[in-house]
């Protein structure tokens, strides 16, 4: 399976899986690690990270992705 952690550039919902890829990953764990470190990164700089992450095989948005964000 393939995970990418995203980052959209534009609100609109329709428009996820056309996102910018930040990185790819082989599983959900090293995907949620780096969706954690980008929030992190991003907090530090005084911004609300919009990441996601996205699962590639089903070509569908990862559901719990807004636990992370808690």
């Amino acid at each position: 399976m393939t995970f990418t952690v995203r980052v959209p550039n534009s609100e609109n919902p329709h428009l996820r899986s056309d996102a910018p890829i930040a990185s790819c990953h082989a599983s959900l764990t090293a995907a949620r690690r780096a969706l954690l470190r980008q929030q992190v990164i991003a907090g530090r700089q005084g911004y609300l990270s919009e990441a996601y992450i996205w699962d590639e095989e089903h070509d569908r948005l990862v559901a719990d992705v807004q636990e992370l964000r808690g």
